[in-house]
Parts: C-alpha cells; sequence; structure tokens
C-alpha cells in the first residue's frame, strides 16, 4: 500500500494578472486569478504561468476588436470629409478663375498647393492607420476564432 500525499493550501500559490483594455474612460481592465502548485518543478511553473498569460493576452487582443472596427471608420470618415473639402475648394477656385475673366486652366496660388500638400499628406497618413487597424483587426479576428496561436504576437 502506498502512502498518498495530501496537498494542503500552503502549496499552493494565488497568481493574478491583469492587463487594461482600450484607453481612456472606456478602458476595461481584464483579471485572470489562478492558483499554481509551488511543489511542482520551476520549469513547470514557468509554463503554467506562460499559459496564463496567452490566456489573457488572447482576451486582450479580443477585447480591442471595437476599438480597431472605430478607429477604421473613423479615419475613413475623415478622409470622406478631407475629400469633399478638397473637391468644394476646387470648384470654388475654378468658379472665381472664370469670374476674372482669366482664360487657361487655374492655377494654384503657394498657399494653396502648400494647402493641398498638406491635405494630401494627412489623407496619406489616414490611410495608413486604416491599414494598420485593418491588420490589427484581421488578426484580433483570427486569435478569436482560434485560427492563429497568441504566441505569434510574442514572436512577431
Amino acid at each position: 500500500m502506498t502512502k498518498e500525499v495530501e496537498k494542503t493550501i500552503a502549496d499552493y500559490a494565488s497568481v493574478s494578472m491583469t492587463t487594461q483594455v482600450g484607453s481612456g474612460p472606456d478602458a476595461t481592465n481584464l483579471v485572470i486569478q489562478s492558483h499554481v502548485d509551488i511543489t511542482r518543478s520551476g520549469e513547470d511553473i514557468d509554463v503554467d504561468l506562460d499559459k496564463l498569460a496567452q490566456r489573457l493576452e488572447r482576451q486582450r487582443v479580443i477585447g480591442e476588436i471595437p476599438a480597431f472596427v472605430e478607429n477604421i471608420e473613423r479615419c475613413k470618415s475623415q478622409i470622406r470629409k478631407m475629400n469633399e473639402d478638397m473637391q468644394r475648394l476646387d470648384g470654388d477656385f475654378a468658379e472665381k478663375w472664370k469670374k476674372s475673366g482669366k482664360t487657361g486652366d487655374p492655377k494654384d496660388s503657394p498657399q494653396n498647393a502648400k494647402h493641398r500638400k498638406e491635405v494630401l499628406l494627412n489623407i496619406k497618413t489616414l490611410e495608413d492607420s486604416i491599414q494598420e487597424n485593418e491588420n490589427k483587426l484581421s488578426f484580433a479576428i483570427e486569435v478569436r476564432d482560434g485560427k492563429t496561436d497568441i504566441k505569434a504576437v510574442k514572436t512577431a
């Protein structure tokens, strides 16, 4: 007959991990709490802690899906407004050009050309932001759907 070893509460350590999802007033904290058997080897405990950290990271990534969607829509809206403003200004400028009696193609003033360049640069920045958020959204959806292991976040 073998003697079984009974585990007591002293054989376990309480583990709590916290991360924040989002920022500002809409931010939420995610908390994972567990107990780890401290009578096991340090390597086994590290494996358990890594699993908990991966679960927490997975939930954080999934929790950011609405923010990615919101950022994409906000950037697209800003681009639409900038394009509409540029078209309106181009129309106004062409109308003023005609009324002034000038012939040929309307020529931008240096100030208008500078403004146009700045607006186009802002649009490019917003398009880059859209691409970045779409990539993050795609990854988060793959994580949520179990198509990608969260370890990819740590090694990427």
